[in-house]
């Protein structure tokens, strides 16, 4: 059964839903394959518009440009969210076709039909690259288009702790700032605090992740994937 049928969505239904939100918007089925998308997201993905894209099945490695090199950073979070069942937030830093570079933020949450059972992914995001107020956070995550010359892909979870970490919203900021090798001092000006309570913090990690050293502690949080997670206090 596509995800159209799922839904219990004509064509012509799915296209007008689809036209009636701003931004970029996508919907995919529980294989993870693209089956929808509104006008702005064909285009950049390179279809003449949502009509010529709808019920295709695209995997993400088939996308059109350097987006399908992000096939398994998207996959992966996609299974985040069909696991927990929830919604996420996320930022990204992608090139549509054209060398057409972006960055994207918004949310993924759960496609559910008329009974409630989930179906499929729902999509949606806006252009934010050039948003004043998120220029500190891009640069510090290498996203700032205005500067950077040579830009990488790349994809974050926003959340307000790790997943699975027993780490405070705090403790969250400090082990963010560390992963992106700030100093004491700097973390401790960043946060506005004292560098005496970023050292207690950072105490606090490793007891709490079981490492004796800092090194140590860098390794186990990039080995838990919290490279690719923003705490939403720093958006």
């Amino acid at each position: 059964m596509s995800l159209l049928e799922s839904l219990d969505l004509s064509e012509e239904q799915a296209l007008l839903l689809l036209k009636q939100t701003s931004g970029y918007v996508a919907w995919k089925d529980l294989d993870l394959n693209m089956e929808a998308f509104n006008d702005e997201l064909a285009r950049a993905c390179g279809f003449k518009d949502a009509k010529s894209s709808l019920g295709k099945q695209i995997a993400h490695a088939n996308l059109p440009g350097r987006l399908s090199e992000m096939a398994g950073e998207f996959i992966a979070e996609d299974l985040i969210i069909l696991r927990a069942q929830e919604t996420i937030r996320t930022l990204a830093c992608v090139c549509y076709v054209g060398d057409d570079w972006q960055v994207i933020y918004g949310q993924k949450s759960i496609l559910r039909d008329s009974i409630g059972n989930p179906v499929g992914l729902a999509l949606h995001y806006m252009d934010v690259t050039n948003y004043a107020f998120l220029q500190n956070s891009l640069a510090l995550l290498g996203m700032d288009l205005r500067y950077q010359k040579n830009p990488k892909q790349a994809t974050y979870i926003i959340k307000s702790t790790y997943s699975d970490l027993p780490l405070t919203p705090r403790e969250t900021e400090i082990a963010f700032y560390l992963l992106r090798r700030k100093m004491n001092r700097e973390i401790a000006e960043r946060l506005n605090i004292s560098r005496r309570t970023v050292e207690a913090h950072l105490q606090h990690i490793k007891d709490k992740l079981a490492c004796r050293t800092k090194p140590q502690l860098i390794e186990k949080l990039l080995n838990l994937n919290c490279l690719q997670q923003i705490p939403s206090s720093l958006m």
